[in-house]
């Protein structure tokens, strides 16, 4: 941060508090609050910075924006590889994976959980990948999931089709054969 002296108009620029990575002028708490507001609320870059302006009077570029998420690339990517090491090593799976529209073109995202860890997959993660990875580190016993044929299978024991896809596939058709309206 810099500006200019009110008494003798020369520009200043502030030195940088302790515990700033080299070259950000952001703490460890605005870096969170940028990956927690992009990531979790989805807000995009551009109404980011305005966000970040009004809330807090900063005036933060996409481009700094763009770095604050990128920094924090290789941490998250850690984490979620022993996230996943977790997932793949318990001995039941839950999975599900939903479609959505991303820009102009189609993509679908998955989550999986075992009684102790969840997941997800990024958008366009096909959950047939989620297979194959289990595959390579070891498949678990029971699988739940929904009636995906991508998935089906892959249990060494046991595999159980999720009871509220059932429920819901079992809702749809009774009313669309009674003649009454899809479930919203």
């Amino acid at each position: 941060m810099g500006g200019v002296c009110p008494c003798c108009a020369k520009r200043f620029k502030a030195e940088a508090a302790g515990g700033l990575g080299a070259g950000s002028p952001f703490g460890p708490n605005l870096r969170a609050f940028v990956i927690y507001l992009r990531s979790v609320q989805g807000i995009p870059l551009a109404r980011l910075s305005h966000v970040l302006r009004d809330l807090f009077g900063l005036d933060i570029s996409e481009g700094a924006l763009v770095n604050i998420l990128d920094a924090s690339r290789e941490p998250f990517g850690h984490a979620d590889e022993l996230i996943k090491a977790r997932l793949l090593a318990g001995t039941a799976l839950a999975s599900d994976e939903t479609g959505m529209r991303v820009g102009k073109g189609n993509c679908g995202s998955g989550c999986s959980i075992t009684p102790t860890v969840p997941s997800s997959s990024p958008p366009n993660t096909a959950p047939r990948r989620l297979c194959m990875r289990s595959s390579a580190i070891g498949r678990p016993d029971y699988w739940i999931s929904d009636r995906y044929g991508g998935q089906m299978g892959w249990a060494t024991r046991e595999h159980q089709v999720c009871l509220a896809h059932l429920i819901a596939t079992s809702n749809t058709r009774s009313t669309l054969a009674t003649g009454g309206s899809r479930p919203g």
